[in-house]
């Protein structure tokens, strides 16, 4: 009986150490943190305000104003003094939209990880653009 009652609780430790590590990674740092360019004739790249990664999910990026007459502007993942991850992704905004921004910046660099998203323009006209961002995301269903 006592080994009945042993292997029960092996196999049932064993289905809850599974079930635990097979659940889908949750996303931490999801509030979102307003940003807003306003980039001049000529101007170089804005980035939004520095915040910590913790986890491997994609960056949120909401522009929800968008104008841009005639250029367009070209985001992207980057680390908190401006270099870039091994991978990410770049996406071009030129109306208000949402995207999810894949990198490796917790991946290459782990826990603590700071992020930003750069904003490079396309064009010589005067551009604002304003939204929300966070590093981290609950899933991209925009892509």
């Amino acid at each position: 009986m006592k080994k009945l009652i042993k292997n029960s609780f092996t196999i049932v430790s064993c289905l809850f150490f599974i079930s635990y590590f097979s659940l889908p990674v949750f996303a931490g740092n999801t509030q979102d943190t307003s940003w807003n360019w306003h980039m001049p004739g000529y101007s170089l790249e804005r980035y939004t305000p520095i915040r910590e990664k913790t986890d491997t999910s994609s960056a949120y990026f909401k522009a929800e104003t968008v104008r841009v007459y005639g250029g367009v502007v070209k985001v992207k993942t980057v680390y908190d003094d401006g270099s870039n991850p091994r991978f990410q992704e770049v996406r071009t905004i030129d109306h208000p939209m949402e995207v999810c921004l894949a990198s490796y910046a917790y991946e290459g660099h782990g826990p603590g990880t700071r992020i930003k998203i750069r904003g490079d323009r396309i064009g010589q006209y005067e551009m604002w653009l304003s939204g929300v961002w966070s590093p981290d995301s609950v899933g991209c269903p925009f892509d």
